[in-house]
C-alpha cells in the first residue's frame, strides 16, 4: 500500500525530475529485491515511462531497462516486457 500511496502518485507528478527520480528508485528496488519487484505489476511503470512527454524521463526509463537487462538471469521475467513495449522501443530508436 505504501507503493500505491507514494510511488504511484509521484510517478504521475507534473515535475519531470520527480518522475525521473521515481524511475531511479524503482530500478534500485528491482535490483535490490527482485523477488518482490521483478514483476509485471512494477515493470509496467518503466514501460509507461517510455511514452512520457519529457525526453529526460524517457531516457531514464531506457537507462533503467538497460540496467535490468544486464542481469542475464532476469531475462525470462523481462521477456513479456519486451513483447509488450517492443513497438514503442522501435519508435524511440527511429524518431526520438
Amino acid at each position: 500500500s505504501l507503493f500505491e500511496a507514494v510511488f504511484v502518485q509521484r510517478f504521475r507528478d507534473c515535475c519531470p525530475q520527480i518522475r525521473q527520480a521515481c524511475l531511479v528508485s524503482l530500478t534500485r528496488w528491482i535490483e535490490g529485491w527482485p523477488e518482490v519487484f521483478l514483476d509485471n505489476g512494477y515493470l509496467r511503470y518503466l514501460g509507461w515511462a517510455l511514452s512520457d512527454r519529457q525526453g529526460g524521463v524517457r531516457l531514464e526509463a531506457i537507462r533503467s531497462w538497460q540496467a535490468l537487462y544486464q542481469q542475464r538471469t532476469w531475462l525470462p521475467q523481462l521477456a513479456s516486457f519486451l513483447d509488450r513495449f517492443r513497438e514503442r522501443l522501435e519508435q524511440m530508436a527511429l524518431r526520438d
